[in-house]
């Protein structure tokens, strides 16, 4: 009689084993799916990704051509108002000023005061303008806001251009060799 107990226990043990490889196939299946699941959100993951790296990229490119663009346009104004300083420098030396400038000034030549300035220069030594700086106030507030107008345009031009292409451009310019001028009159320059 004990014989009969075991083909149950045979056909329990067939039963739970059925079940088990049923629940292996089904979390499997599951683990496969989710697999896939994972690897799709994967890929649009990184493609998102690079396409926010590369929108950022293009960003970051505006901005710099952005930058840039503002600071030639406020370089223009910085530049006009470093020709009219040169006007007051010119008219604060109290020196005679001949017509035909005024007149190229007039006709829209801007510039005209610096190239006259720097001419008047290679006339004569610093030492006019040192005394003139020294004697005359209005004429240093004037030297003074024409060196600080053009060490502000450097300082922008070299915030925007780490080549500092524009830097060198500006003191080579006529802007640029006027400043040269004044600051090593009055001591500005550091040799």
């Amino acid at each position: 009689m004990p014989a009969k107990p075991q083909p149950r226990r045979a056909e329990h043990a067939s039963d739970t084993r059925a079940a088990l490889v049923a629940a292996a196939e089904r979390i499997n299946v599951t683990a496969r799916q989710a697999s896939n699941l994972f690897g799709d959100q994967t890929t649009t993951m990184l493609k998102a990704a690079g396409e926010a790296a590369s929108l950022a990229k293009e960003a970051q490119e505006k901005s710099v051509v952005n930058q840039q663009e503002n600071f030639l346009r406020q370089a223009t104004y910085m530049i006009e108002a470093l020709q009219s300083l040169a006007v007051d420098i010119t008219k604060a030396l109290d020196q005679p000023v001949p017509e035909a400038i005024w007149r190229r000034f007039h006709a829209g030549e801007r510039g005209v005061f610096i190239r006259h300035l720097l001419q008047a220069q290679e006339r004569q030594a610093s030492a006019v303008i040192k005394k003139q700086f020294e004697d005359d106030t209005t004429f240093r507030e004037h030297a003074m806001r024409y060196l600080d107008q053009f060490e502000n345009l450097l300082a922008q031009a070299r915030a925007c251009d780490h080549l500092d292409v524009l830097g060198t451009t500006f003191v080579t310019a006529d802007v640029g060799k006027l400043y040269m001028i004044l600051a090593n009159a009055v001591g500005r320059l550091k040799n």
